[in-house]
């Protein structure tokens, strides 16, 4: 399967380097939709993920971005996608606003992100599940692309979407269909990161947040964040605040937050469900 998703991303049409390409602005309100059906038979060779490989996926994806500063860190927070994508764990190289190749990362390739891993590595963990949140922020790095028969092309490293499309073939990238979306949707704030149990991030979130955060009920609700203020506001009074890693993990609020960032992984994991369920219905 892999083999065949690359020999459809071998470059048969290379266009020209243009150094004025604002690579960021893919303009993707105007890409077309696969329809639902299209979207299955595109699928339709790639197995479904496994129960461990979408409770490995959530966790993966909690900390796949610095969304302690991308997201609200109270409720409703911002709309996170899953969805297959048959390039998943591959580096995705743009040629132009629509063209790309794909290519394996493997142990001789240059990483470009804390989160990097081979596609072997990717594959075996999470198949070829996929999430996208507007709220995160992208990353382009010029990379070259050396193939096997000594060919190359020049582009942009593009490996962190924020909207959510796949590429059926090279020369143009499709939205994932709207059904999809809607079944693999689950709405995540910045708790979800492991950052959030840290001082310092309840001293940004405090200083700036209105003055009626919402905790959800189930996991605490207002006397969690009770709790937590009074925590914060201890450790910063204390005379050893001065000399303290504010940015590490507190125990105190590690389990005070804990119960509500597994909270938000089991609805991931529930929306990634709903995807699968959809998208392979003879499984």
């Amino acid at each position: 399967m892999l083999d065949r998703i690359l020999r459809l991303f071998r470059p048969h049409r290379i266009v020209e380097e243009d150094d004025s390409l604002d690579l960021a602005d893919l303009e993707f309100d105007d890409l077309p939709t696969l329809e639902l059906i299209g979207y299955r038979t595109l699928i339709a060779e790639i197995p479904p993920p496994t129960d461990d490989q979408l409770r490995a996926f959530a966790v993966f994806a909690a900390d796949a971005k610095s969304w302690y500063k991308h997201l609200p860190p109270f409720p409703p927070g911002a709309p996170f996608y899953f969805f297959i994508d048959p390039c998943a764990g591959l580096d995705r190289v743009r040629l132009s606003r629509e063209q790309a190749v794909f290519y394996p990362r493997t142990e001789s390739t240059e990483p470009f992100h804390y989160t990097w891993m081979t596609t072997g590595n990717y594959r075996a963990r999470y198949g070829c599940l996929s999430f996208c949140c507007e709220s995160g922020s992208q990353l382009f790095l010029p990379r070259t692309v050396v193939f096997d028969d000594g060919s190359e092309v020049r582009g942009m490293l593009d490996n962190n979407p924020v909207h959510p499309f796949i590429y059926p073939g090279q020369d143009r990238p499709f939205r994932v269909p709207r059904e999809v979306l809607e079944a693999g949707r689950a709405d995540i704030t910045g708790v979800v990161h492991s950052q959030a149990a840290s001082v310092w991030f309840w001293e940004r979130v405090f200083s700036t947040a209105r003055s009626d955060p919402r905790w959800p009920e189930e996991t605490g609700g207002a006397e969690t964040i009770a709790r937590i203020r009074e925590r914060q506001g201890r450790v910063l009074a204390s005379p050893e605040a001065e000399g303290q890693n504010l940015s590490a993990a507190d125990p105190e609020i590690e389990a005070l937050v804990r119960p509500e960032r597994e909270r938000m992984q089991m609805e991931m994991i529930a929306a990634m469900k709903r995807m699968r369920e959809l998208v392979y219905p003879a499984a």
